[in-house]
């Protein structure tokens, strides 16, 4: 099989269209990466805070949902993606209680934060509610 026909065989394997796919596998990229990030070498400031138990809990919910999100957001197998959903749900939910925590504990401003984090929420909570009716991309 030559290269050009695996790629655009991988290509057309991507639900349509390809790219809200794309970029939902991105999103679930990234929540991976700051979980692995967040695992590997917690941040000082939240860790000192709160207990590196809270921040690996959260941290571990973004790998999670990361890694089940990138599998199965291009594939449109939207019944793995649920529970992925749910644990990014659940992860940018304690970050952002960490945030409020912090914001009415300690000095400075964390509005801006949190407020980025909300929309990554948000943006979640509209994707489940896309999918919910489905196991899988209609179609497929």
């Amino acid at each position: 099989m030559s290269k050009q026909h695996w790629t655009l065989s991988l290509w057309q394997r991507i639900q349509e269209p390809r790219i809200v796919s794309i970029v939902q596998s991105m999103i679930y990229a990234l929540c991976f990466i700051g979980g692995m990030v967040t695992i590997t070498d917690p941040p000082r400031s939240i860790a000192g805070t709160l207990g590196y138990g809270a921040t690996l809990a959260w941290g571990g919910f973004a790998v999670l949902g990361g890694a089940m999100g990138m599998y199965a957001a291009p594939t449109g197998k939207w019944l793995v993606e649920k529970p992925a959903i749910i644990a990014c749900i659940t992860a940018i939910a304690m970050y952002a209680g960490i945030v409020i925590t912090l914001q009415v504990t300690e000095p400075g401003n964390r509005i801006p934060q949190l407020t980025f984090v909300l929309i990554g929420l948000l943006h979640f909570v509209a994707r489940y509610a896309r999918i919910k009716p489905y196991s899988y991309e209609p179609g497929k």
